[in-house]
């Protein structure tokens, strides 16, 4: 009984975690493109690498893409973001802080404080 109890929890527990992992695997450039990235004679074009990124994204709590503009060919330019899902959900805090630290407008003090908030580790 306590053998058949035991076998059946193992068995919920990998069934549990399994599915837990497969929702985080990340697709390996090699998986989706073919070959690895920086191989010879080998170069992804841009929808290759769009495909990838959207992947990514949908692949990962870890990552956000983001469409920052046009290219000069009409297409979308997307950068990805990279990142604790803690981190992912600061963002917008993150770049005021940021944009503050940058304007210099504001004291030694107040910049320690927002640099400790954003968990910046030099010397301000």
């Amino acid at each position: 009984m306590i053998k058949t109890y035991f076998k059946g929890l193992c068995i919920a527990f990998l069934m549990v975690n399994s599915c837990v992992v497969l929702s985080q695997e990340v697709p390996t450039p090699k998986s989706h493109f073919g070959f690895d990235i920086g191989d010879d004679y080998q170069l992804a074009n841009y929808t290759q690498t769009e495909a990838y990124f959207k992947k990514l994204a949908v692949s990962s709590n870890r990552i956000k893409l983001v469409d920052i503009g046009k290219t000069e060919e009409g297409r979308s330019q997307y950068m990805l973001i990279v990142s604790s899902p803690e981190n992912l959900k600061k963002l917008d805090r993150y770049k005021e802080i940021s944009q503050q630290l940058a304007h210099a407008e504001i004291s030694a003090e107040q910049a320690k404080v927002l640099a400790q908030e954003s968990n910046i580790k030099d010397d301000i």
